[in-house]
C-alpha cells in the first residue's frame, strides 16, 4: 500500500499501518487534500487510478508521471464525462494533468466491453489448439493500453484476426477477435511491451512453454507483488510439471517443450496462476492438478464451466 499511501500522506492524508508497514490493515483519516505531484516509481494503473480519485475529492491540480504509460480506463471515463485530462510524454516519462475538477460528477450510463484479461486466456486456449475450429470472442474491450499480449502472440505467430469499433459513451476500442490454431515460436519481450500485458504473464509463460524454442521474458518484476509472487509461483509450478524454466530477480526465461505434462500445482490464491494452469491442463494429454482453483472467482466466477464446454467439444469432434 505504500505506493498509494506515501504520495497522499504528501498531500495531507492521514495513514497508519496496523501491522506490518506498507501493508494492510491499515486505518485513515479523512482530511482536506492539497494538490497532488508524484513521479511513480512504477508504472501502475491502479496507484494513477486512485491519485486520480484523490484529486477530484481535492478540487486541486493532479500531476502524476509513471516510467510508461499504464491501462488508461480511469482517464478515459473521467474524460467522457467532463473531467479535464490532459496526457503527455514529458522528459522520459508518462504524464498526467488534471485540473480544476467539478465538485461533482454527473449520473451517467455506460456498456461495459468483455474484459480482455479474462478472454486472454481463451485466445491462449485457442492459439494452442484447445478449441474445435478455433474461437471468436466479440465485445471485448480493446483498449491498446491493455493488448499488449496479442502484439507479442502476433510475433510468435499466431494466427488472431481484430476488427474494432469505438464505444461513444466509454471512449473505449472494443471489437471481436477471431483466434485460430497456430504454430507458435519463442520470442523475448522488450520493457516497453510490459505495462500493457502486466495480467497476462502468467498465460504468456505458460504458452511460451508449448512454442518451439525460448521465450526470455524480463522486466517485470512487479509481478512479484500481485496476488502472489507470479515469478517464484510459476517456475516452481512449472519446474514440478516437467518444464525447463529459468528464475531471475525480474523475470524468467521458458525453454518450449511438446511432452506431456502432469504433476500437482499450486494457485497460492492467485486467480491468473489458476486459470493459467487451467489452460495448460485443457490440452490434450496434459494432466495437472490446481490446488486452490476456487481462486478464480475472484475474477471470473464461470472460467471453469466455460473451459469444460469448450473442452467437451474438443473431445467430441
Amino acid at each position: 500500500m505504500g505506493r498509494v499511501v506515501k504520495p497522499l500522506r504528501e498531500a495531507g492524508a492521514m495513514f497508519e499501518y496496523l501491522e506490518e508497514t506498507e501493508r494492510l490493515p491499515l486505518s485513515l483519516s479523512g482530511r482536506l487534500l492539497k494538490s497532488i505531484h508524484y513521479q511513480s516509481p512504477v508504472a501502475s494503473a491502479q496507484v494513477k487510478s486512485a491519485l486520480l480519485f484523490a484529486g477530484l475529492v481535492s478540487g486541486e491540480t493532479s500531476i502524476l508521471s509513471e516510467p510508461r504509460q499504464s491501462r488508461d480506463h480511469t482517464e478515459r471515463i473521467l474524460e467522457s464525462v467532463g473531467v479535464p485530462i490532459h496526457e503527455r510524454n514529458h522528459q522520459g516519462r508518462w504524464e498526467v494533468r488534471m485540473d480544476d475538477p467539478p465538485s461533482r460528477l454527473n449520473p451517467f450510463e455506460i456498456d461495459i466491453p468483455g474484459d480482455f484479461s479474462s478472454a486472454a486466456f481463451f485466445i491462449g486456449l485457442a492459439t494452442l489448439g484447445g478449441v474445435k475450429g478455433g474461437l471468436t470472442l466479440e465485445n471485448v474491450g480493446l483498449n491498446p493500453t491493455r493488448t499488449g499480449l496479442i502484439d507479442v502472440l502476433l510475433r510468435m505467430g499466431a494466427r488472431i484476426q481484430i476488427s474494432e469499433s469505438i464505444s461513444r459513451d466509454l471512449r473505449e476500442v472494443i471489437g471481436s477477435i477471431e483466434i485460430s490454431p497456430s504454430e507458435l515460436s519463442g520470442t523475448e519481450i522488450r520493457p516497453e511491451e510490459v505495462p500493457c500485458m502486466i495480467d497476462e504473464f502468467p498465460l504468456l509463460a505458460i504458452l511460451a512453454s508449448r512454442a518451439e524454442g525460448v521465450t526470455k521474458i524480463r522486466g517485470v518484476g512487479e509481478l512479484r507483488f500481485k496476488e502472489s509472487d507470479r515469478i517464484s509461483t510459476l517456475v516452481h509450478n512449472m519446474r514440478t510439471i516437467g518444464l525447463n524454466v529459468e528464475e531471475f530477480e525480474d523475470g524468467l526465461e521458458i525453454v518450449g517443450t511438446e511432452i506431456p505434462l502432469k504433476g500437482k500445482v499450486y494457485s497460492q490464491g492467485d486467480h491468473r496462476i489458476a486459470m493459467a494452469f487451467g489452460i495448460l491442463n485443457a490440452l490434450p494429454n496434459n494432466q495437472i492438478q490446481i490446488e486452490g482453483a476456487a481462486a478464480v472467482s475472484v475474477s471470473f466466477p464461470g472460467f471453469w464451466s466455460v473451459l469444460s464446454d469448450l473442452q467437451k467439444e474438443l473431445n467430441h469432434s
